[in-house]
């Protein structure tokens, strides 16, 4: 029997389709790695932004009225993102509720930054991801808020 009746009777087989289905796998095998890199990186961006979101609500409690813990926010989320591997651009913190800025109440920030996928990865995948984390901290209510000439005094009461 020759190879081309063996081939017509399903016995013959097609020996050449190893070298072509090798770099197939290995293409598929190295995207999914890249993915499960992008999805790790992604993780730790959002776990970066939410404890820059944190430490801007903690650094806003400190601060002495709502004027001055707005002002503080821009500065501390960038100094939170500034030193990261993964660049987290551009950044945004405000304070979403100023209702509550009295002793006793508390402070809700909402920080967003926009990553490309090309610095999450090896691979230069095009397309951002908005990450937006929010942060509530409470204001002591053993201190005096606001600003005034009762502000610097030493005869200030302070009340609940």
């Amino acid at each position: 029997m020759n190879k081309e009746s063996l081939r017509w009777k399903g016995l013959w087989c097609d020996l050449g389709s190893g070298p072509i289905s090798f770099p197939v796998v290995v293409f598929i095998f190295i995207g999914f790695f890249e993915l499960i890199l992008i999805g790790g990186n992604v993780a730790s961006t959002a776990n970066d932004v939410e404890a820059a979101a944190r430490q801007a609500a903690r650094e806003a409690t400190l601060a002495p009225d709502q004027i001055a813990a707005t002002g503080l926010l821009a500065a501390v989320v960038d100094g939170a993102l500034e030193n990261r591997k993964h660049q987290c651009q551009p950044s945004t913190a405000e304070m979403t509720d100023g209702t509550q800025f009295v002793p006793g109440g508390w402070v809700v920030v909402s920080v967003s930054c926009t990553v490309a996928f090309a610095d999450l990865g090896q691979v230069p995948f095009p397309g951002t991801l908005k990450i937006e984390r929010d942060a509530i901290a409470p204001i002591d209510r053993y201190r005096f808020v606001g600003s005034g000439p009762e502000a610097g005094s030493a005869d200030t009461e302070i009340r609940p």
